[in-house]
């Protein structure tokens, strides 16, 4: 069987992919877990702003307001971030990778601001598979990765691909609901 499948590594791709990988990598924090990592922050700008106000624009409330308000914005936009940053320093722009799939291998092949290129590999480089609503995601360690848009098939379907990758790996994928 063959699979061929195009996907343009938008910001959106790229942040379903960090996000991915986070959360496969991680484990999804429990709601209290994240409740609490958002208190340390606003205890920050709470101290800063108390300062403020009872003793003026001294450096210390300045910097407890700046450092509460980054950390406020960081936590929940971090994987946005880091989406912005591969596509404006990485990839240089949006690039399309074709990832052609058969019973010898995988291709990958791309073409960025840098050039083109191509890599060939066999399935038992892929250390996780992953799935979310839109995309497969295919790792190869905590670093390196594929993301495939489900809608990007150019030969096959995802449903077929994911039994085919599945039974070619001896993985199973993991599911996010993203």
């Amino acid at each position: 069987m063959k699979f061929l499948n195009k996907t343009i590594y938008n910001r959106k791709a790229l942040e379903k992919l960090n996000l991915t990988v986070n959360w496969a990598l991680t484990g999804r924090s429990k709601p209290l877990i994240r409740v609490l990592g958002m208190m340390i922050p606003l205890a920050i700008f709470g101290s800063g702003l108390y300062l403020f106000r009872e003793h003026g624009m001294i450096p210390i409330a300045v910097a407890e307001l700046a450092l509460g308000t980054f950390l406020l914005l960081w936590m929940p936009f971090y994987h946005r971030f880091q989406a912005w940053a591969a596509s404006k320093l990485m990839l240089k722009g949006n690039p399309e990778y074709t990832l052609d799939f058969n019973e010898k291998g995988y291709t990958v092949s791309s073409t960025t601001a840098y050039g083109a290129a191509t890599d060939r590999a066999d399935y038992s480089t892929l250390w996780k598979l992953c799935e979310t609503r839109e995309y497969f995601i295919l790792l190869l360690n905590k670093h390196t990765g594929y993301i495939m848009d489900k809608d990007g098939f150019v030969q096959g379907s995802a449903g077929e691909f994911r039994q085919f990758l599945a039974g070619e790996t001896g993985l199973a994928f993991q599911y996010f609901d993203l």
